[in-house]
């Protein structure tokens, strides 16, 4: 058995992500969501990490007024609003030589469902609570590998968005 102190972040993150630029609209943001089956997308300039929208975050910021509006209405104000107004300016991150057992007390502690990967600057995968427990499977001898998850990964390189 392995000690989740010895396993590492770069072996179990993610490492082929959809991604964002905060000049991007948040309509297309949900539409990457959606068709990735993700809930939440790192916002890029270039490589670098500069924030993180979830569904949640969209939903929280929209104003007030917009969950009054019919469904087409609220389609068409989110063609207006762009991803940097809605992000989360401070992503939890880990660099990829972070144990595990780190990474995962680091989700517990700032109540996060996920952390970027960034190796100087610049975003280089994704950690998941599902990434943890492919983590712990193996630590428990339960797993001979990190498995990826059907319908929950997106094969677009770290740090590039759908349109390259």
């Amino acid at each position: 058995m392995l000690s989740l102190w010895l396993m590492l972040v770069g072996r179990f993150m993610s490492r082929y992500l959809l991604t964002v630029t905060p000049e991007d609209t948040v309509s297309k943001a949900r539409v990457l969501m959606r068709e990735g089956h993700v809930d939440r997308l790192p916002v890029v300039v270039g490589r670098r990490l500069v924030g993180i929208v979830t569904e949640r975050d969209i939903w929280e910021r929209l104003p007030v007024a917009a969950v009054l509006l019919a469904e087409r209405d609220a389609d068409d104000l989110l063609l207006h609003m762009s991803v940097g107004g809605v992000m989360d300016l401070e992503p939890a991150t880990v660099a990829v030589s972070t144990p595990l057992a780190d990474a995962a007390r680091l989700m517990r502690k700032r109540g996060k469902e996920s952390l970027a990967v960034v190796d100087r600057g610049e975003l280089v995968g994704l950690l998941t609570e599902s990434d943890v427990v492919d983590g712990l499977l193996v630590a428990l001898g339960a797993n001979a590998a990190p498995a990826e998850r059907a319908g929950g990964r997106c094969a677009v390189p770290a740090g590039r968005n759908a349109e390259g």
